[in-house]
């Protein structure tokens, strides 16, 4: 007898499964939008999810998809139209699924900078989004999610023309070593999304200076060439700190180099454009500096991290 019920007891639990998998499950679903370069919908693009069929795009661009039950590779697909990212793989419900034509994002200039502050390994991260074309409202950037780390960068301001907004770090601490790795993701319901993992670059060893520094500011000198350790990465940050002759800081200039030696060839870096004063005294600084363009954003886009801290040469009196 109890041979019977434990049989019966099988029987019923089986059939509650297959019931289940069959009628009872309805699946998860997925559902977004596709835009063009104006952040307007795109009717007709088709996403097709195999078994569980396929659909198309409303007038304003929408779409969704229930009863799904396996992963599922979500793709727009339009004759004569590219999108980013070109597809998604998904195996949970979403509601915010974005697509934009590929084109909008060449449109959005936006730059990243990781660089160490005075506090040993912390990081100050910056980033600027400027609207060159197409997007009609400035507010549709400030909607811009950057993570680093998985910690949030906030808005902190736009200029007066309205096209570029700011962001600056503001909660937590950023921590990182030499070979550190940090991951950026930044999320746009408009422009995308993208994620990269950058690594802290090796300090510069050794930068020595190839003539006098007095005479170069004095102008009885024409150049004065800097000249570093060479490190694994392809690219340098020359710093160039301005001061008064009361050793006041008044300015500071940078500039981006590929190569180990960066030559001086005239005095126009003396001069602040903060204060329109002249320089007394300077102090040069090298960083070693990792940079990444931003997959599917416009060409110049990019994220670049500085090495923790760099060797100086100035004019400075020690006293």
């Amino acid at each position: 007898m109890k041979r019977y019920i434990l049989l019966l007891v099988i029987i019923i639990v089986v059939g509650l499964a297959l019931l289940t998998r069959f009628m009872g499950d309805d699946g998860y679903k997925v559902s977004g939008q596709v835009l063009d370069n104006q952040g307007q919908g795109i009717e007709g693009v088709t996403f097709d999810f195999g078994n569980f069929g396929t659909v198309k795009t409303d007038q304003d661009g929408k779409w969704s998809k229930a009863g799904i039950r396996d992963k599922i590779k979500v793709e727009p697909i339009k004759e004569g139209r590219d999108f980013y990212p070109n597809s998604i793989e998904m195996d949970e419900a979403k509601d915010t699924l974005y697509f934009v034509e590929q084109e909008g994002l060449d449109d959005i200039l936006i730059w990243l900078s990781l660089d160490p502050d005075n506090e040993g390994a912390n990081y100050e991260v910056s980033a600027s989004i400027r609207k060159l074309n197409g997007l009609n409202e400035t507010h549709q950037l400030m909607d811009t999610e950057i993570l680093v780390n998985g910690l949030s960068l906030q808005f902190d301001n736009s200029d007066d023309d309205g096209v570029v907004s700011l962001f600056s770090y503001q909660e937590g601490d950023l921590r990182l070593e030499t070979e550190d790795k940090a991951t950026i993701n930044i999320n746009h319901p408009l422009l995308g999304s993208t994620e990269k993992e950058i690594e802290v670059p090796r300090q510069v060893d050794d930068l020595e200076v190839d003539g006098d520094i007095e005479a170069w500011i004095s102008e009885e000198l024409n150049n004065l060439t800097l000249n570093w350790s060479a490190t694994t990465s392809e690219l340098y940050k020359v710093w160039i700190t301005l001061y008064d002759e009361q050793k006041e800081l008044i300015g500071d200039a940078v500039t981006l180099v590929d190569s180990d030696s960066y030559t001086f060839s005239d005095t126009s870096w003396l001069r602040s454009y903060e204060t329109d004063q002249i320089a007394t005294y300077v102090e040069f600084e090298v960083f070693a500096v990792n940079m990444y363009r931003l997959v599917g954003f416009n060409k110049n886009s990019g994220v670049e991290i500085s090495a923790k801290e760099g060797p100086t040469v100035s004019n400075l009196p020690h006293n």
